[in-house]
């Protein structure tokens, strides 16, 4: 019979370098599948707000734009005020961003936050390479 008010010593708590480079790992997962979930949804929300053309594509351009523009600024930025502290905040920001977009009213609304998404992601991607 095994003592139940015991505590266990074998018990692992993960210290916050370990938890940091678990966040970080995981980031590094979401972040592809980031590039292709706009693309993949243009067609539906062409059809759900009637959109065609140029609009429709910044969907995907707006990230890729930002995203593509700015690992060097958000890089730098992380080297002067703490790789932690940008990781956290872009990954605030980038979990913010993707839960606009499911309550965003309108494709232009869309495109500004698919914007915002690239910015956080470059945080994530400069960081994590």
């Amino acid at each position: 019979m095994t003592d139940l008010t015991q505590p266990t010593s074998h018990i692992h708590i993960p210290t916050p370098t370990t938890r940091m480079i678990v966040s970080i790992c995981l980031a590094a997962m979401v972040l592809p599948l980031t590039f292709a979930g706009g693309a993949i949804a243009t067609p539906d929300l062409g059809r759900s707000f009637g959109q065609t053309g140029p609009v429709l594509s910044w969907v995907v351009n707006a990230f890729m734009l930002v995203f593509g523009a700015l690992p060097l600024v958000t890089g730098t930025l992380a080297d002067r005020i703490g790789r932690r502290k940008v990781f956290r905040i872009s990954l605030v920001g980038f979990v913010f961003s993707g839960f606009g977009l499911i309550i965003a009213p309108s494709l232009l609304v869309i495109d500004i936050l698919r914007g915002t998404q690239g910015l956080f992601a470059s945080a994530f991607f400069a960081i994590t390479v």
